[in-house]
């Protein structure tokens, strides 16, 4: 099929430069049927032998050459272009390739040696990472379905200075520092105060999805999110899974948050943030 429709485009090429070569000779055998008549208050009577009459008469006919060459010249050069730059492309429709659909669920690994840490995240999601070493290390998400996921270092001593528990004792795994619930509200709670959301309300464990070991902790967060009186919306949820590593011989804990609207969390389009 490719090479019988090949076969039809140089049949085309050609004919098509036939027939631009036949105008062109037409042009030029009846230039005084195509060019514009001349203007006649250009001709005035004068003697043959004036040296005026001469050189007004050779001006005209000097300007009607001139014309023609310039109309013929114009045309040749388009030849190339009309006929050439259609193949191409007409060559370019009929062999691109078509292309490939963009898998919305493709993944690619991001490894952070330094801190610890390693992420299967969505291509689609923008990746920013921070220089400090404790804190927030790093951001991504994507802006268009509002997921965002990060990763912090927390200080296990601070954690529990800010709600006035001495950090002393074992603290090197999650049951020596306290249940895994209040830990998890406590996680919580300090994730509410780094937000600094105005129109956020305070977030809420779900106690189903609290899961524990001695150095990891896994649970869901609930913040609702005030419905703004000026655009009269509907209140919404937000959803935020959290998983805890804990680094005993530093005393800090390694702390994920994924979070997305609960109406895209518990959609399929957030399947790559929940396996992230």
């Amino acid at each position: 099929a490719q090479t019988r429709r090949r076969g039809w485009e140089r049949t085309c090429n050609l004919t098509m430069i036939r027939s631009i070569f036949l105008i062109c000779l037409l042009a030029a055998q009846h230039a005084e049927t195509f060019s514009p008549s001349l203007s006649p208050t250009a001709w005035r009577v004068v003697p043959r032998s004036s040296p005026q009459c001469l050189r007004v008469t050779m001006s005209q006919r000097e300007s009607v050459d001139v014309g023609r060459r310039d109309m013929a010249m114009k045309t040749m050069l388009l030849i190339p272009t009309m006929v050439f730059g259609w193949s191409k492309v007409s060559h370019a429709e009929s062999t691109t390739a078509p292309t490939a659909p963009v898998d919305a669920f493709a993944s690619i690994e991001y490894s952070d040696v330094d801190n610890g840490f390693s992420l299967q995240l969505p291509t689609r999601y923008f990746k920013s990472k921070r220089g400090s070493k404790t804190g927030t290390l790093f951001v991504a998400g994507d802006l268009k379905t509002a997921e965002i996921l990060s990763v912090q270092k927390l200080s296990i001593e601070q954690l529990l200075s800010d709600v006035g528990v001495l950090p002393t004792g074992d603290l090197s795994t999650w049951p020596a520092i306290g249940s895994p619930l209040k830990v998890a509200e406590l996680l919580a709670s300090t994730r509410d105060g780094d937000a600094k959301q105005q129109n956020g309300l305070p977030s809420k464990v779900d106690p189903s999805s609290v899961k524990s070991d001695k150095k990891t902790l896994q649970f869901l967060m609930l913040t609702p999110i005030r419905a703004s009186k000026l655009e009269d919306t509907t209140p919404v949820t937000r959803v935020t899974a959290v998983r805890a590593a804990l680094l005993p011989e530093e005393k800090q804990a390694l702390v994920v948050w994924g979070s997305a609207l609960e109406e895209e969390w518990k959609s399929e389009a957030s399947k790559g943030l929940r396996e992230a």
